[in-house]
């Protein structure tokens, strides 16, 4: 599961991103993964499912 502190942006494009966007994402801290959102779900349904 992912880090609570940390925050998704999930990007999808065609090869082409406008200035203005590009620029936001450059101006911050991030790195890319791959993530199933399948698989958060089961995570979290089963972590729920504990309490």
């Amino acid at each position: 599961m992912l880090d609570p502190f940390n925050e998704v942006l999930e990007v999808k494009y065609n090869g082409f991103l406008l200035g203005y966007i590009r620029q936001e994402l450059n101006a911050i801290e991030k790195r890319p993964i791959s993530v199933s959102k399948y698989a958060l779900a089961r995570e979290l349904s089963h972590t729920s499912a504990g309490r």
